[in-house]
């Protein structure tokens, strides 16, 4: 099978409600969508987002089989916000850095 993975860096400042920063890897093969993924989750009282700050995001290796008919493969970057609607604020991201490798 062929090994993949996804890695970038995203830099979040001013941050108001961010939930999630993910990055992964999707892929479809004989109809099927299977994947993998990183993620820092959170900049809630708790969370391991901080404002300001530089995440590194890294997805498992992903072994897409030889065998079947593959018929995508994608890497994403999701930046998910909390959906409280009474809530206001801005968030700037950069996303950069964004690899999506075959291994040997």
């Amino acid at each position: 099978g062929t090994d993949l993975v996804a890695r970038c860096k995203v830099q979040l400042s001013n941050l108001a409600f961010v939930h999630t920063v993910m990055l992964r890897v999707l892929y479809t093969l004989d109809s099927v969508n299977y994947g993998g993924r990183d993620f820092a989750d959170t900049n809630y009282v708790g969370g391991f987002i901080q404002n300001n700050c530089i995440l590194t995001l890294e997805t498992p290796i992903i072994n897409i089989p030889t065998t079947g008919s593959l018929t995508n493969v994608e890497a994403q970057v999701l930046i998910i916000f909390d959906n409280t609607t009474a809530r206001t604020g801005t968030a700037t991201i950069d996303v950069g850095q964004l690899s999506f490798e075959q291994l040997t």
